[in-house]
């Protein structure tokens, strides 16, 4: 793939000129084309690579980008199965990310619950996550967003309906 090529070669050229942050900005963009590919390993090597960069650049480090890392990396442990790491996860990035007052990424957290939730039979929970979502993501203007987020809830909202329907017709 062109885009994973040009990544590659752009963080060996940071890497060279002494430019960690940059190489750890490629690094965290490889990882999420590993996870869109559904290559688990690199995608947690890649990310997890550049969370620690993150963590460790400047005074303060760059929380977001940690944050964004880890995110992704509860995304892939979800994808993985392994809910209870996918949920701490995804729970640490939310409450930092909160704090550091980033509406998108926060929007993103809920989103990536709402997977989770929904991976894991838990409806309501999904779509208290979808909808919280769905609300920033229309603050913020990002309407594709708000599609996928609405298709998401009417999906879990038309299941819901229909789980509770047959229930009712068991003896």
């Amino acid at each position: 793939d062109a885009a994973e090529a040009e990544l590659r070669a752009a963080r060996g050229i940071f890497i060279e000129l002494g430019y960690e942050y940059n190489a750890a900005r490629c690094t965290q963009r490889l990882g999420e084309i590993c996870l869109l590919r559904g290559e688990d390993d690199q995608a947690i090597d890649h990310l997890t690579s550049a969370r620690d960069t993150f963590k460790r650049h400047g005074a303060l480090g760059d929380q977001l980008g940690a944050m964004q890392c880890t995110r992704m990396l509860g995304d892939v442990r979800r994808c993985q199965g392994n809910y209870d790491s996918a949920e701490t996860l995804l729970t640490a990035a939310l409450e930092a990310l909160t704090k550091l007052g980033s509406r998108s990424e926060v929007a993103n957290c809920h989103r990536s619950f709402g997977r989770l939730y929904r991976d894991q039979d838990r409806t309501r929970e999904a779509l208290a996550s979808f909808e919280s979502a769905r609300d920033i993501y229309e603050a913020l203007g990002w309407q594709a967003y708000v599609a996928y987020c609405n298709s998401r809830i009417r999906k879990l909202r038309n299941l819901h309906d229909l789980k509770f329907f047959t229930d009712g017709l068991r003896p």
